[in-house]
């Protein structure tokens, strides 16, 4: 699973299905990086650091999501 990071905040965020924005509307750097980088842009990665905390934005649309689909 790919979430999308950036330097500046200690928050990840969940992705649409094209991977280009996420959930909470954010647009994302197309390129994987799995390691810690300098970037403000968001970007994909497949690995998050357990300091960093989900987006509370996300998790309120993923949660909304899964409800409709109950």
């Amino acid at each position: 699973m790919r979430y999308a990071i950036s330097a500046t905040v200690d928050v990840y965020h969940l992705l649409t299905k094209t991977e280009e924005q996420t959930l909470c509307g954010l647009d994302v750097a197309p390129i994987i990086i799995n390691r810690p980088a300098r970037s403000s842009t968001p970007y994909l990665t497949e690995i998050v650091e357990p300091a960093r905390q989900l987006c509370g934005e996300c998790a309120a649309i993923e949660t909304e999501s899964r409800a409709k689909l109950s």
